[in-house]
């Protein structure tokens, strides 16, 4: 892919995810709101890299500093990988816990009997004791 057709990927793909965040059209961000957007964004780029999920590229165009936006996408993923293991060692201490009340359950004896299963009724042979109109035709 050539660097124009990939430049201009990236900018197409970072005005779809801003401007649809902001609700308003591309062309009135482009055009009012794209330099004011950028210097917020150069005083806090995490914060606003992590609300528009920006990559390193889409996040260049804001801070013109490639190895600044690359050093926030990496601490951005970082944060996410902590986020995401601190959650994995929740759910195992749940199902640790969860699993440790079910043994101590199974080591408790069982002293229930088993009732046998009840047998089907047998079928009754009903007579009629009542006449129904039509009997009599």
């Amino acid at each position: 892919m050539s660097s124009y057709q990939k430049q201009k990927a990236v900018r197409s793909s970072m005005l779809r995810k801003v401007s649809s965040s902001l609700h308003m059209p591309q062309r009135t961000f482009l055009e009012t709101y794209m330099s004011p957007l950028g210097i917020v964004i150069d005083r806090d780029p995490l914060t606003y890299a992590r609300e528009f999920s920006l990559d390193a590229d889409e996040l260049d165009l804001f801070l013109h500093d490639r190895a600044r936006a690359a050093s926030v996408t990496r601490a951005l993923a970082a944060e996410e990988k902590a986020e995401v293991t601190k959650k994995e060692r929740e759910t195992k201490s749940r199902r640790k816990q969860e699993e440790g009340g079910k043994m101590r359950q199974k080591e408790l004896p069982a002293k229930r009997e088993e009732a046998p299963l009840p047998e089907p009724p047998a079928e009754k042979s009903s007579q009629k004791s009542q006449k129904t109109l039509f009997e009599g035709f």
